[in-house]
């Protein structure tokens, strides 16, 4: 976890100086960005997931359609 802490005393410290505030305002958005790419990253995963679940059932479907004589259905 972070030093929230250290984080604010380097703000306090930082106050008035624009060119630092701008780079301490764009770290914060970075944090916030990859925070989303985590949570983006973590579903798409999720869905290759369920998508080969999916695509499992459908060869066992077909599997056990063959081997009971019947047609295949896409």
């Amino acid at each position: 976890m972070k030093n929230l802490r250290a984080e604010s005393t380097l703000a306090r410290r930082l106050k008035g100086d624009p060119a630092a505030e701008e780079v301490l305002a764009i770290r914060a958005w970075a944090e916030e960005l990859m925070a989303l790419c985590d949570y983006w990253l973590a579903g798409r995963e999720r869905l290759r997931e369920a998508q080969a679940e999916v695509a499992q059932a459908r060869e066992y479907r077909a599997e056990t359609e063959l081997s009971r004589g019947g047609r295949h259905a896409s």
